[in-house]
């Protein structure tokens, strides 16, 4: 878990969002800009398109921003898919090479400039802090992933009516009552709805790398953005719950923000807690008695624990998912590889399509414009 006060450049994204928009529109339909700066920048791109591309690749790259993962996100015009097929004349070809380095340099968080004429590419510090252990690529990765994260909340928050914010219990027991009390059973659909009835929308990726899961503000309206390739549905659950808690400890905060990072190891007392929580919410408090149950049965064998844990949760009444999924953490900690099984053990459709549909169906897409449209559109496929 990364936790962190947003910087003021974060805060200012939103504005540096809009006129990057702005700008790119003003590009496609020919329009000159008073900014002499800017101006010159598009002069030098006239004078070798070509060039300029491939320095701009060479620069997204070197931040972790790959060629696929533009023309699958950014690429909003499918210039560069297209390229050069699609546009033979020059003018053409500058006009595209420069939307598409204002996407990238909106999106990410870093600057026009470097990412098309090479040099040290200057990242806007959203985090408002450094990762000490991360190697520097996988840092700026992580940097200006979190910025496109953030941008798309940002779209996402324009374009629903959530309802107003409601405190968000860090008592499993609490929790849990008030969840039963209006759904019954716990499920991913129920879960999700839930959230969105707290006043919180959530937002799932699909994209690998940086983290798994996030929450923060923007303008100050709390949302969660979860980020799985798996299709177990029992980690879904488990995230979104675990993001949850963290917002229930920094729901007095105007703003906030916490990443809990891929490949991660350093526990924090919160980040524990976070885990705890979302366990004993859909086990009851039991997690724990329930994974030395299985331990028992199965004599100390992993192997024995693929048929060992279904036959536990059918006796004890637990959500097999859950359950699963609590195993599978705990024999991660003692270094122990159990996510194959885990995959096999729950098969429930896609666990990211279901997230979708109801960040979809609160989707007022007239509030957004073209380029806003587009881009969640891609990030959402």
């Amino acid at each position: 878990m990364f936790k962190f006060k947003p910087s003021k450049e974060w805060l200012q994204l939103a504005d540096k969002a809009e006129r990057g928009a702005e700008i790119s529109a003003g590009i496609t339909s020919k329009k000159t800009f008073v900014d002499p700066q800017f101006n010159e920048l598009v002069r030098k791109v006239e004078s070798d398109p070509d060039a300029c591309l491939k320095t701009f690749l060479i620069q997204a790259k070197s931040i972790g921003v790959t060629r696929d993962f533009l023309i699958k996100r950014i690429d909003i015009d499918n210039f560069l898919r297209d390229y050069p097929k699609r546009v033979s004349d020059k003018e053409g070809s500058s006009q595209g090479v420069i939307n598409l380095a204002i996407r990238t340099s909106t999106a990410f968080g870093v600057d026009t400039p470097s990412l098309l004429f090479g040099g040290a590419i200057h990242e806007r510090p959203v985090l408002g802090a450094r990762f000490k252990k991360r190697k520097n690529t996988e840092e700026r990765f992580l940097n200006s992933y979190t910025s496109y994260a953030y941008n798309l909340t940002r779209i996402l928050i324009k374009a629903v009516d959530a309802p107003k914010a409601r405190s968000v219990s860090g008592d499993y027991k609490a929790f849990r009552e008030l969840f039963l009390g209006k759904f019954g059973e716990f499920s991913l659909e129920n879960i999700v709805q839930f959230t969105w009835q707290l006043g919180i929308p959530i937002l799932p990726l699909r994209d690998s790398g940086a983290f798994n899961g996030a929450c923060w503000t923007v303008n100050g309206q709390r949302v969660i953005v979860l980020k799985q390739t798996t299709d177990f549905e029992g980690r879904w659950i488990h995230d979104l719950l675990h993001e949850l808690f963290h917002i229930s400890k920094n729901q007095d905060q105007e703003n906030f923000a916490v990443l809990d990072e891929v490949d991660n190891d350093e526990g924090t007392d919160e980040e524990e807690a976070a885990n705890g929580f979302a366990a004993d919410v859909i086990l009851d408090g039991k997690a724990e008695d329930l994974v030395a149950e299985c331990v028992k049965r199965a004599r100390g064998s992993v192997e024995r624990l693929k048929s060992v844990v279904p036959a536990v949760a059918k006796d004890r009444h637990a959500d097999l998912a859950a359950l699963t999924y609590y195993m599978a953490y705990r024999l991660a900690l003692q270094k122990i590889n159990w996510w194959g099984t885990v995959s096999n053990l729950d098969n429930r459709g896609s666990p990211f399509e279901k997230v979708k549909g109801a960040c979809i169906e609160r989707l007022n897409w007239d509030r957004l414009n073209n380029e806003e449209r587009t881009l969640l559109t891609k990030a959402l496929d």
